[in-house]
């Protein structure tokens, strides 16, 4: 599991180098992967990385824009947090459960079409703009 996961984020970075940093386009990895006849002796067809698929797929731009982006709500719970007593107990679980996604996404075939992870940052987004107010 381990090779197959190393030679999958090599697969993924050589991808990602070839498009000269700017992504090989949506779904692509797994098309190629297909093409390649998928790693390991199950054949898999996905990177098992959803930031290196972002990389890989969206290039430089998409990543740093959904990075930013999720780095921005992190940063941003947390001065609610300092400055709000009373929401702490619900931005210490949003910004939990926000830092266990972002990490917890690297595991996932492909987040893109797992359905939790936009029920949770729809709850985040809106959760972030009633807290600011």
């Amino acid at each position: 599991s381990v090779s197959v996961r190393r030679v999958l984020i090599e697969k993924g970075f050589q991808y990602f180098k070839t498009s000269k940093g700017l992504g090989i386009g949506a779904g692509s990895s797994r098309a190629r992967l297909v093409k390649e006849g998928g790693v390991g002796r199950n054949h898999i067809t996905n990177l098992h990385n959803f930031w290196l698929e972002l990389l890989c797929e969206g290039g430089l731009v998409v990543l740093g824009i959904l990075g930013f982006i999720s780095c921005r709500f992190l940063v941003d719970l947390f001065k609610i947090w300092q400055k709000d007593l009373e929401k702490r107990n619900e931005t210490s679980m949003l910004m939990l459960g926000a830092l266990g996604l972002f990490i917890g996404v690297v595991s996932l075939s492909s987040a893109v079409y797992f359905l939790p992870v936009y029920l949770f940052l729809g709850v985040l987004v809106s959760r972030v703009s009633l807290l600011r107010k």
